[in-house]
């Protein structure tokens, strides 16, 4: 759902390392940025797998020098991946004495449940384990410059649907380019009309 940010990143001059678990879609990501001023650096590795994961950071680390920008969305079962990350380009901006990246991370609408909104950052993750898992990942922000972004969902004529994959990509190249702490692609609100919600009626 991502890959035109990762070809806008790529036309902008930006290396761009990709994770992805199907070889296949890497080599025609890196086939579709050449001739841009930038280029794609495909890592297939299933971020599941949290040692494969820290060898491909490192790797790219070792290979291109320390993350300038993160765009981390990860599937909600695997909320380990993100700290990994996160403390991997820590790591290396401090080791370096680069500027800190400035991480995005991507979560989904349920984010945006007002619950959670009111309850602060991380409370949508409710799983046994998973508040420490969000503690350690905001423990490894520390000088990170830190954004989110929730997918939200679109309301037409009175019915909400999902945001379409151009929707989200466009969403999150403005986020990347106006910067601000929080954004919103599409909308939360009224939450009743989150898709989701009206699927389980």
């Amino acid at each position: 759902m991502l890959r035109g940010v990762a070809l806008y990143l790529s036309g902008q001059g930006y290396i761009v390392s990709v994770i992805a678990r199907r070889k296949d879609g890497l080599t025609q990501l890196e086939q579709d940025a050449v001739g841009m001023s930038g280029r794609i650096d495909p890592i297939a590795c299933d971020y599941s797998d949290s040692t494969a994961l820290r060898h491909a950071i490192d790797s790219a680390i070792a290979a291109y020098g320390p993350f300038t920008l993160v765009v981390a969305w990860t599937r909600e079962s695997v909320p380990r991946a993100q700290g990994i990350i996160a403390k991997l380009a820590n790591k290396a901006a401090v080791e370096s004495g680069a500027t800190p990246c400035r991480f995005f991370r991507v979560l989904g609408s349920m984010a945006g449940d007002p619950v959670r909104l009111r309850l602060g950052k991380g409370a949508e993750f409710k799983a046994e384990g998973t508040r420490t898992i969000e503690a350690a990942f905001h423990q490894a922000l520390d000088g990170i410059a830190y954004r989110e972004i929730i997918l939200g969902f679109r309301i037409e004529s009175g019915v909400s649907r999902w945001n379409t994959h151009e929707e989200i990509q466009s969403g999150v190249i403005e986020a990347i380019e106006r910067d601000p702490p929080e954004s919103i692609i599409g909308a939360v609100t009224p939450w009743e009309m989150n898709p989701r919600l009206r699927a389980g009626r």
